[in-house]
């Protein structure tokens, strides 16, 4: 495996990987991926606000003009005229879940823009509060921003570029911050209110640069499928992420796996709410991280040499607006570079790698900071205060490596859908809070203690480190919709990875054999009719590893794992089953698709064509596999748990599954020739269950019965007639029960056929095989004709096939009018179609 499919296995993991387009081509070699790209870096800037603003408040502190108009401000006023525009961001983040929820990810942006305008009209006042109401409306702008952009950007990027572009949202703020410094040296020279009016009016630059690249950029398709515009979603996918492919796989896979995770999270939980965040143990895990990295962003020391960067050199007798000017613009166009690079390196190495690597580095840089300014403090030695710069750029480093990228990245992608909105909120609010205290207080403490301040900083960062090592989990390689798992484990209310690939794969069932699929340096691939873009090894562990999670689930002792397991074989069943394919005439698949129709359910006969169902009809083959013998069993053991309405509802679900695995695969009938499983179905006819789980026993044995002797004379041996004429005469017996008993009488009635010469009767649809047929259907034969207990034995021996005349006496000994019924028989045709 290449550098380049490492790194793609890296950011999405084995699931993923297994369904994404692999034609050779580079990202930047498919136009609809650039396009992509220029709508993420259009977003990702939305971030340069805040650092603009950071950048601003720096360099306007060192210029004259503005202490003179803004009166001289001092401790706790500077504080709070530096909080104010925090002040408006918090505000504005408690109502930006609802419109992000409610209206869609983009309308948020566009209310942003109206606050800046507002923000950017009050710089013309002559007052000093007109610049204080300015800071706050920029800061609302900056809110709506930041608690979607973000958002946006995990829900509308390419699969494997979302945790980059995810991470280099925040690394805009640097961009904004360099913006800032830039323009401000400019104009420190100016002699009036314009050497910081300018760079104050200016922060609305860069949101005007980049207001096309928001115009352009698609909806996110979670928020549609959340709102029920599924065709929309698929519409933005097929066009963003696959270039207009309305068969990609690729897109498949997002929408079954986005739209099941949605579903399943609705069923699980009615509403959402902040209050959700403390229910669990894995939401109060998201929350702890959510609150932490928040405050250790704010509290590890840069809140001081982001907004007092001039006090800080004052401290260390850096005094010229020039040389604070610059090494203002210097340590942001530092930042920008640590902070980009690493949020490309987020696959590679980690996210916890970064988090930890961040802390030493930024220790070792604040350690030597604070050592060197107070011996600066101590001796005034001038050398001593210029060291101190060298090494705010390493402290930077290490901030910029993962509290820079990660910040709001690892908030976003840690969230379910329903929470992903109230998390950032959170993640924002405390990011506030932690700013506030900071900008208010930092200046006071640097006034009174000066450099023994930064202890308090050395301390956080410490913390830091024991708390990532500790609590922080790696989260590459997750889709958004699988990261539940890694905090639920396999209780997460996702869709299953494994059954997503193969669903997605068989969307495509069924379409035309075109050619052989080549890919540049992969071995050749052989098509299978009906599944003409999938390897066959992909459709092999695909359905293995969803059989596996599937039993895994049905093997629990508790009733939801069990529904669960459940849902799973069903949905793959109905996936083989039903999944809908394209005409095979070119004129009847265009007129479909001119119709808005994707294709037509298979039917029966088309089966045998299908790659799935050869594949999972060899895999029952073995008892390893076989799903009949798994749900006997899961039938079992729900037997012995306590009564319940949620109990028979998982049993009917388990007894309607087994009926059709009977269908589909008859040679898992020869199951029902072992006592104790047919035991199970007679347990179930008990007058204790309810009518309806009775009904679904009877439905199961008549189709276990079907065309094998062996099986009925097991049945007969264990007083199976007893048991069935008993309830279809008890008077309590419901109607609908006493008629399913009356049908299983019939079928118990009609002449009997061996399993061999019924695999070509007509009900069977061609679907049951001899041995030879399956042997050459599945590789090898599977006879073991010396093993009675084996449930797979295709060589059944039909001598114990009996007369109606012996089974007419058999009955007559539980039945009185057992001659009225062989009358219904003939009356109805069935003995005569049969050859009685």
């Amino acid at each position: 495996m290449g550098a380049s499919a490492v790194a793609t296995q890296q950011a999405v993991g084995n699931d993923l990987l297994a369904v994404l387009p692999n034609d050779g081509r580079k990202w930047y070699q498919r136009g609809h991926i650039v396009y992509l790209q220029f709508c993420l870096f259009s977003l990702i800037m939305f971030s340069s606000a805040n650092g603009y603003d950071g950048s601003l408040m720096n360099g306007i502190q060192a210029l004259d003009q503005w202490h003179e108009f803004m009166d001289m401000p001092t401790g706790a006023w500077l504080g709070f005229i530096n909080a104010v525009y925090w002040l408006g961001n918090g505000i504005t983040c408690c109502f930006t879940p609802y419109i992000n929820n409610k209206y869609g990810r983009k309308l948020l942006v566009y209310i942003g823009y109206i606050f800046m305008a507002l923000g950017i009209a009050l710089c013309a006042s002559d007052k000093p509060i007109g610049f204080v109401l300015s800071r706050f409306f920029v800061g609302c702008a900056s809110a709506c921003w930041a608690n979607v952009v973000p958002l946006l950007i995990n829900e509308i990027a390419y699969p494997t570029h979302r945790g980059i572009a995810s991470a280099l949202f925040n690394c805009g703020w640097y961009v904004g911050g360099t913006v800032a410094a830039f323009i401000t040296f400019g104009t420190r020279n100016m002699a009036n209110d314009w050497s910081w009016r300018i760079p104050t009016i200016l922060q609305v630059l860069i949101p005007v640069l980049i207001l096309p690249g928001l115009i352009l950029s698609p909806q996110s398709p979670r928020w549609l499928m959340s709102v029920d515009r599924h065709e929309e979603a698929r519409v933005m996918l097929e066009k963003w992420h696959a270039g207009g492919d309305k068969d990609s796989l690729l897109v498949n896979y997002e929408m079954i796996e986005i739209s099941e995770t949605i579903r399943i999270e609705r069923e699980a939980h009615s509403s959402a709410s902040y209050a959700e965040m403390f229910k669990t143990p894995g939401m109060r895990h998201r929350l702890w991280i959510t609150l932490t990295v928040a405050v250790f962003a704010q509290w590890a020391g840069n809140g001081v040499v982001s907004y007092y960067l001039s006090l800080v050199l004052d401290t260390v007798g850096v005094t010229s607006v020039t040389d604070q000017t610059l090494i203002a613009v210097g340590i942001n166009i530092w930042n920008l570079i640590f902070s980009v690079t690493a949020a490309f390196m987020v696959d590679r190495l980690g996210r916890r790698f970064l988090f930890l690597a961040s802390s030493a580095i930024m220790f070792v840089g604040f350690v030597t900071v604070t050592g060197l300014s107070g011996s600066f403090a101590a001796t005034g030695n001038a050398a001593t205060g210029i060291a101190v710069i060298p090494f705010l750029f390493v402290f930077f480093a290490g901030y910029d490596i993962a509290l820079t990228p990660l910040i709001i990245s690892y908030t976003c992608e840690i969230c379910p859908y329903r929470l992903r909105s109230r998390g950032l909120t959170v993640a924002l609010v405390t990011t506030v809070i932690a700013i506030f205290f900071n900008t208010f207080v930092n200046p006071i403490a640097l006034e009174a203690i000066g450099w023994k301040y930064y202890f308090v900083f050395l301390i956080v960062i410490v913390t830091m480190a024991i708390t990532v090592y500790f609590t922080y989990p790696e989260t590459r390689g997750h889709t958004l919709e699988q990261m539940a798992v890694v905090f639920e484990g396999r209780d997460a209310d996702v869709a299953e990875a494994a059954e997503t690939v193969f669903r997605s794969a068989s969307v495509v069932s069924g379409m035309e054999k075109t050619a052989h699929l080549h890919e540049p340096n992969t071995p050749h691939i052989d098509i299978i009719i009906g599944w003409p873009f999938v390897a066959l090894d992909v459709l092999k562990s695909a359905m293995d590893a969803l059989l596996s999670l599937a039993f895994d689930n049905i093997s629990s002792r508790e009733a939801l794992k069990i529904r669960k397991g459940l849902r799973q074989i069903e949905g793959l069943l109905a996936q083989i089953c039903l999944a809908q394919s394209k005409p095979r005439s070119p004129k009847k698949r265009a007129q479909a698709e001119h119709d808005g129709h994707r294709g037509h359910a298979k039917g029966l006969s088309d089966l045998r064509e299908d790659a799935a169902f050869r594949e999972f009809f060899r895999l029952q083959e073995g008892f390893q596999c076989n799903v009949a013998s798994r749900l006997l069993s899961t039938l079992e053991r729900l037997l012995g748990f306590p009564p319940s309405s949620q109990n028979d509802l998982v049993i009917l679900s388990t007894l309607d599954l087994i009926q059709g695995l009977l269908i589909l695969h008859p040679p898992s009938r020869a199951l029902f020739s072992r006592e104790d499983y047919l035991n199970i179905l007679l347990d179930l006819l008990d007058s204790a269950n309810p009518p309806a789980v009775q009904s679904a026993a009877l439905l199961v044995l008549m189709t276990a019965m079907l065309e094998n002797p062996r099986n009925m004379r097991t049945f007969e041996s264990i007083d199976g007639l007893l048991t069935v004429t008993s309830l279809y005469k008890t008077r309590s017996t419901s109607r609908d029960v006493r008629l399913r008993a009356m049908e299983f009488l019939y079928l118990y009635l009609m002449p009997e056929v061996g399993s061999q010469k019924a695999s070509s009767a007509p009900n069977a649809v061609g679907l049951q095989r001899s041995p030879t047929k399956l042997a050459a259907l599945s590789g090898h034969a599977r006879t073991h004709s010396g093993d009675s207990g084996n449930a797979m034995d295709l060589n059944e021996d039909d001598t114990g096939i009996r007369s109606m005349e012996e089974k007419q006496k058999a009955l007559a000994q539980f039945l009185d009018n057992v001659p009225g019924l062989v009358h219904g028989l003939r009356e109805g045709g069935m003995l005569s179609a049969s050859g009685g």
